[in-house]
């Protein structure tokens, strides 16, 4: 009986609640879906189309690199190689060796 009227009294309130607040009805499942879109007409993936360059720059391209980026033996790293008796410490400045060495016996 208790039971009954919670639940009758809770009825009538939560009926004054939803009547209070403003609702719109749910629609169907399709209409909602035939309304949205699937996202896949953005992304279009297109067929590869290879760019075509004039017979000149296919021409620079198989012809032999010419050397103006060639310095030499100035910047080569084959002096590691070589074994260099007066090395720079690793992480100095080139030449810092002449500036820093322990020329005294404290520490």
């Amino acid at each position: 009986m208790e039971e009954t009227r919670v639940i009758e009294h809770l009825e009538v309130k939560w009926t004054k609640i939803n009547d209070l607040v403003t609702t719109q009805a749910i629609p169907t499942t399709g209409s909602v879906l035939a309304q949205m879109p699937s996202g896949r007409e953005i992304h279009t993936i297109k067929p590869f189309q290879p760019a075509e360059l004039d017979r000149s720059v296919l021409e620079a391209a198989r012809a032999p690199p010419d050397r103006s980026d060639d310095f030499g033996e100035a910047l080569s790293s084959d002096d590691e190689a070589k074994g260099q008796q007066h090395a720079d410490p690793p992480g100095a400045y080139p030449g810092a060796r002449q500036d820093h060495h322990g020329g005294s016996s404290y520490y």
